[in-house]
This record gives structure tokens, sequence and C-alpha cells, in this order.
């Protein structure tokens, strides 16, 4: 019978087995996680360009930060799309 040896414990091949079993089902709510929050603030967003599109007296000017802001979330959209292309 084959065993492993992590973080100093000795595994069996089945209690090796339910581990990588565990770790990928965490990898898989991270990245779950992620995706929710990422259309969270995209509609979010959106949400407010919509707003201020129909209350144009609430004239909100771009600062730097609004800018970072946006560049933030087109950062996020760009890597959610390749997540979604990759691989599983």
């Amino acid at each position: 019978m084959g065993y492993w040896i992590v973080d100093g414990r000795k595994l069996t091949n089945e209690e090796y087995a339910e581990l990588q079993r565990q770790q990928e089902l965490e990898k898989q709510r991270s990245r779950a996680e992620t995706q929710r929050l990422a259309k969270q603030l995209g509609e979010a967003y959106a949400a407010l360009k919509e707003h201020l599109r129909q209350n144009p007296e609430d004239d909100q000017q771009i600062t730097d930060e609004r800018m970072l802001d946006q560049q933030v979330y087109q950062n996020l959209r760009h890597n959610l799309e390749r997540a979604n292309h990759a691989p599983r």
C-alpha cells in the first residue's frame, strides 16, 4: 500500500485523493465567488451609468478616482473573460 507525505503527515492513497478533491472544491468555490462578485460589480456599474443617463441634473464630473475605478472595472472584466475561456 502506497502513501503520501503532505505537510509532514502520512496519508493513504484514499486520504490523499480526498485531500485533492477538497482542494479542487475550494478552488471551484473561489472561482464561483470571483465570478459572482465581478457580475455584481458590472451590474452596479451599469445601474450607475443608467441612473446618470436618466438624471443629467446629477451631472457627475469624472475625476481621476472615477477613471481609476473604470480601469479597475475594465481589468476585472478582461480577467473574467480570460477565466471563462480557460480550460478546465
